[in-house]
């Protein structure tokens, strides 16, 4: 979990078994799921936001492939960077070759290229 801390000063939090103490900083403050639900009711809490400060509690959004594309759904939805594991991976150069048929971005053709010449170089 991340907690966003906006308004002056921080914000300190007692130790919370099997948990340290922290200080939250205005910015991001990366803190355990379960610490959170043992001192989110802290005074320490309750006095930042009298004084008008803000806290924020966000999940770590996180994007997960559950499904490996191949031909049919491509690379289209992933983001370049969310695609390279999957083009890295690939040894089908049939597969490759689809999946970039199906994409116009350099940054895949890039990928793709660079993955085809390691499982199939050119013979000299």
């Amino acid at each position: 979990m991340e907690l966003f801390v906006e308004g002056k000063g921080s914000i300190g939090l007692p130790p919370a078994k099997p948990f340290g103490a922290q200080i939250l900083k205005p910015g991001k403050n990366p803190v355990p799921d379960a610490y959170w639900e043992r001192v989110k009711d802290h005074p320490g809490v309750k006095a930042h936001m009298e004084r008008g400060g803000k806290l924020r509690a966000e999940k770590e959004k996180r994007v997960e492939v559950t499904e490996r594309p191949d031909a049919k759904t491509a690379l289209t939805k992933l983001t370049v960077e969310k695609a390279s594991p999957w083009i890295e991976q690939q040894t089908d150069p049939n597969v490759l070759l689809a999946w970039r048929r199906a994409d116009d971005r350099k940054g895949i053709y890039t990928l793709i290229d660079a993955r085809l010449a390691e499982i199939a170089p050119d013979p000299d």
